[in-house]
C-alpha cells in the first residue's frame, strides 16, 4: 500500500467540494457522529466522496473491500454507513478512483488511474448509471485519455471539464485539461493551447462559467502560472487573473467563497512571495488577500487536500497536518484563525501519526461533515478511512421530517427574519420560473443561489427588493434535470430555502 509521504503517490482532491450551504455548528461540532458507523469500512485509502440525492454516499479510492465485501475502488453506502450491495459494480475498477461527481440526473462520473471497469476496457473516466452499471450512451474510445484523471467539474449544460496527468485525448493534444461533451467525446471548442506543463489535481467552476485549475504546473499555454490559473469558457488562459509569482509548491484544493475570492490550499509556504502556510485567500484579480492569515506550522505542518466554504465564510479544511489540535481536520474563521468552538474531543481528531490525512470531504444538508482519507481512528474510535462529524442542522426540519432531509415545503434559517418563498411552477422546465419573496426584507440586496445536491453552485444573482417584496423571473434552461436547493440570502446569511425540481 502506498504511503502519503512517498513522492510517487499521486495526491488527489477527488471532488473537493466548494460547498456553500449555509451551515452553523453546535459547540460540539467536530465530534464523531455515532449514527454513522461503518464498522470495518475500507481496507485502503478513500480519495473521493459524493452524496446522492437520497442521502446515500459514494466513496472511491484504492480499497478493494468494504465491511469485508468485495468493492473494487468504489462503494455505495447507506446514510448509516452500511454497505449497499444493490449497487452492482461487478469486478469494479482495476486501479485507483480519484474523482466522483454525481450529475443532477443521478448518473455518476468517475475518474482515476483505472483502465478497466467490470473487466471491460474503460480508460481513466467512465459514467455509471445509478445502479452501478456502465452508461452505454457515454462514448468509449480505445485511445481516450492517455493518463489518469484527477478532477472533474460539471457545467450547466451537462458538459464537464477534466483535469489530470494526461497529455492527449485520442490523437488531439490536451495537456492536463480538456472538456468533454455529454456523450463523452472531446469538445474541440475548448482549446487550452499547450495547456499545463505538469499535473492538474483540482478543477473548480465559477458562477460565470470560468474554471480555476490547480496542481503542480508552473506554466499554462506558455505563460508563467505557478500552480494556479483561471481559464475562460473556451479554455484559454484568463490573463486578468494575475497571480504574479503564485504558489511556491503544489496546490491541492481550491474553493470559491461567496464574495468570489478563491481559497487555495496545498503544500506551499509562500504565495506571491508572501509567507502563507499552505493556505491563502486570493482576490478575483489574482492578488493576495492580506487580511487572511492562516494558522502557523504549529497547527498546519503539512499538505491541505480539501477545503469547504460555508456561507458565513468559515472554512473546513482537511489534510495531512498533525502538529496541532485538531489533527487532520479543523474549522477556520473568516480571517484564517482557528475556530476554537470546533471541538473534536479529547483525542483531537485523527489518531497520532505522520501518515493520517483527510483528503475528501462534504457537508450534508444537516450540516454534518463527511470525511475520507487515510486514517484508522477518530477521537479514539475506530474509523477506517471514513467518518462523519456532528453539526447543527442547516435548516429547521419539519416535525414530521427526518433530520438531514428536506421536503417540498420551505425551510427557514432559525436565527433570521421570517420571509416566505414561492416558486412557480415547481417542478419546472427552467423557462420563466417565477420567484416571489415576501416579508421584512428592507432595501438591501437579496442573493438567490441555486445548488445541486452535492452543494455545487449552479446559479447565483443579486436582486434589490422593494421593502417587503421581490418578484422576479429566472431563466434556468441551462440546468440539467434533477433536484436543486434554492437559497435566498442577505449579508447575514440564509433567509429562506426551498427545494426546486427541474424536469425538461
Amino acid at each position: 500500500m502506498s504511503t502519503l509521504n512517498n513522492p510517487s503517490v499521486k495526491y488527489v482532491i477527488g471532488i473537493v467540494a466548494h460547498l456553500l450551504l449555509g451551515t452553523t455548528f453546535a459547540q460540539n461540532g467536530g465530534l464523531l457522529d455515532a449514527s454513522f458507523n461503518p464498522t470495518s469500512s475500507t481496507n485502503d485509502n478513500v480519495w473521493a466522496s459524493a452524496r446522492l440525492g437520497n442521502g446515500q454516499i459514494l466513496i472511491g479510492g484504492s480499497f478493494t473491500t468494504y465491511q469485508g465485501q468485495p468493492a473494487n475502488r468504489i462503494a455505495l453506502l447507506d446514510e448509516d454507513g452500511t454497505f449497499d450491495p444493490t449497487f452492482s459494480i461487478g469486478g469494479g475498477f482495476n486501479n485507483t478512483v480519484f474523482s466522483i461527481v454525481v450529475q443532477p440526473d443521478g448518473n455518476i462520473l468517475v475518474g482515476g488511474d483505472f483502465t478497466t471497469y467490470c473487466g471491460k476496457p474503460h480508460k481513466y473516466i467512465v459514467r455509471l448509471k445509478p445502479t452501478g452499471s456502465f452508461d452505454p450512451y457515454f462514448t468509449y474510445l480505445a485511445d481516450d485519455f492517455n493518463a489518469g484523471v484527477r478532477a472533474i467539474a460539471l457545467q450547466h449544460d451537462g458538459m464537464f471539464v477534466v483535469g489530470g496527468l494526461f497529455t492527449a485525448h485520442g490523437t488531439t493534444p490536451r495537456n492536463r485539461v480538456a472538456r468533454l461533451k455529454t456523450d463523452g467525446t472531446l469538445d474541440t471548442s475548448f482549446n487550452p493551447g499547450s495547456g499545463a506543463n505538469n499535473f492538474i489535481t483540482s478543477v473548480v467552476r465559477t458562477s460565470s462559467g470560468q474554471f480555476y485549475v490547480g496542481g503542480d504546473f508552473t506554466t499554462f499555454n506558455g505563460t508563467i502560472c505557478n500552480r494556479i490559473a483561471r481559464l475562460n469558457t473556451n479554455g484559454s488562459l484568463d490573463l486578468t487573473f494575475n497571480t504574479t509569482i503564485g504558489a511556491n509548491n503544489s496546490v491541492r484544493a481550491i474553493a470559491i467563497d461567496i464574495n468570489g475570492s478563491v481559497v487555495v490550499g496545498g503544500n506551499f509556504t509562500q504565495y506571491n512571495g508572501t509567507a502563507k502556510n499552505r493556505l491563502a485567500r486570493v482576490l478575483p484579480n489574482g492578488s493576495l488577500d492580506v487580511t487572511f492569515i492562516p494558522p502557523s506550522t504549529t497547527t498546519i505542518n503539512n499538505t491541505i487536500y480539501t477545503i469547504l466554504v460555508i456561507t458565513n465564510q468559515k472554512l473546513i479544511v482537511g489534510g495531512l497536518f498533525n502538529s496541532g489540535t485538531p489533527r487532520g481536520v479543523l474549522r477556520l474563521l473568516t480571517n484564517g484563525s482557528v475556530d476554537g468552538t470546533f471541538n473534536p474531543g479529547a483525542s483531537m481528531g485523527l489518531g497520532i501519526g505522520t501518515l493520517y490525512a483527510v483528503v475528501t470531504a462534504f457537508l450534508d444538508p444537516s450540516g454534518r461533515i463527511f470525511i475520507g482519507g487515510k486514517f484508522v481512528s477518530y477521537n479514539g474510535t475506530t474509523r477506517n478511512n471514513i467518518a462523519r462529524l456532528v453539526g447543527l442542522p442547516a435548516f429547521t426540519p419539519n416535525d414530521n421530517e427526518p433530520d438531514g432531509l428536506w421536503s417540498s415545503s420551505t425551510k427557514r434559517h432559525a436565527t433570521q427574519v421570517n420571509p416566505s418563498l414561492t416558486i412557480y411552477p415547481n417542478p419546472s422546465n427552467g423557462t420563466r420560473l417565477k420567484v416571489t419573496i415576501s416579508g421584512t426584507l428592507g432595501d438591501s440586496p437579496i442573493h438567490i443561489r441555486i445548488l445541486d445536491l452535492q452543494g455545487r453552485q449552479t446559479f447565483d444573482s443579486w436582486f434589490t427588493p422593494t421593502h417587503s417584496m421581490l418578484l422576479t423571473e429566472l431563466d434556468l434552461r441551462g440546468l440539467m434535470n434533477g433536484v436543486y436547493l434554492m437559497n435566498v440570502e442577505n449579508a447575514d446569511g440564509i433567509l429562506v430555502s426551498s427545494r426546486l425540481v427541474i424536469q425538461q
